[in-house]
């Protein structure tokens, strides 16, 4: 063990050369494909019956897109946190005692590994589906639209990150971190309002996807990355415009009442910080407990 950057590196080797690391990210990605041929497009064509085809198809589009890289940093952040759960069930994290490695170091690994694999993944995720939504459709997207889309993809992304470690640091042991990761493929999606507009939820789970923060920031990416799209699709039609964004998640609202896009905003900068701030001392204690006490190590020799 080299120093920080070596205890990165053994990090990053052993998480992704999982077998099924890949599957986690692209069951997303099938999900998305299967419900935009099977349901999206439709729903987008009921909502907007006087556009053509090719306008649906591409407003559809710029809807999926803009939801499927923050949906894709959860399963990145879980894949990271394996090695954090594995050392914690092994015990491994008691051959770092007998290095120069403090706990400062060993948390601000466990904690950065996941936080870099969600940004990193949401990050080429973005880029690739941008360009294949370009190349899909025939149409550009507005350079502005792609910067602002990015920053709030990256802000749901950080979320994902710290808070798949706030709640990996408080599971009991390697099975109930098993289940968790299974499910982190396919929850987001639906919680974030990702997979299925959330319009066409029942108010109870309307609600819930409300109180997701990734929610925000999907809903913040979709306001950018639609934008271009949406005015064109409902020129000089602005009552169905703005049904179609509460319909289908572009703008959110709480009853009666619109989410201002600056509290969408606060929502999962502010929860991603608490996570980051609660995750720290649950992190340092684990690395402290695992330590080999110094009176028995020095009582062995």
């Amino acid at each position: 063990m080299t120093g920080f950057g070596g205890l990165l590196s053994r990090h990053r080797r052993m998480a992704f050369r999982h077998p099924a690391a890949p599957l986690f990210l692209l069951l997303p990605i099938a999900v998305i494909a299967v419900l935009f041929v099977s349901y999206l497009s439709a729903q987008h064509a009921s909502a907007i019956p006087a556009a053509g085809t090719a306008q649906v198809r591409w407003l559809a589009a710029c809807w999926a897109a803009a939801g499927l890289p923050v949906v894709l940093a959860f399963p990145a952040a879980m894949i990271a946190l394996q090695v954090f759960a594995g050392d914690r069930s092994a015990g491994k994290r008691r051959d770092f005692g007998i290095t120069l490695l403090s706990k400062g170091t060993q948390t601000t690994a466990y904690i950065g590994v996941p936080v870099l694999a969600a940004l990193s993944v949401a990050l080429l995720s973005y880029a690739g589906i941008q360009v294949a939504v370009a190349l899909w459709t025939g149409v550009a997207p507005l350079p502005r639209a792609v910067l602002f889309g990015l920053g709030y993809t990256m802000l749901g992304a950080l979320h994902a990150g710290l808070l798949s470690v706030f709640v990996v640091s408080l599971l009991p042991g390697g099975g109930a971190y098993a289940v968790l990761s299974s499910l982190s493929a396919l929850v987001p999606g639906f919680l974030s309002g990702a997979f299925i507009p959330i319009g066409y939820l029942p108010d109870p789970l309307a609600r819930i996807v409300l109180g997701f923060p990734a929610s925000h920031a999907v809903s913040l990416a979709r306001q950018a990355l639609t934008w271009q799209a949406a005015t064109s699709v409902f020129a000089g039609a602005s009552a169905d415009l703005a049904r179609y964004r509460s319909l289908f998640g572009v703008d959110l609202f709480w009853g009666e009442r619109a989410i201002l896009p600056l509290w969408s905003l606060l929502f999962p900068a502010v929860t991603a910080l608490l996570f980051l701030l609660l995750s720290i001392p649950l992190v340092l204690r684990a690395c402290r407990t695992d330590r080999i006490p110094r009176r028995r190590k020095e009582g062995s020799q």
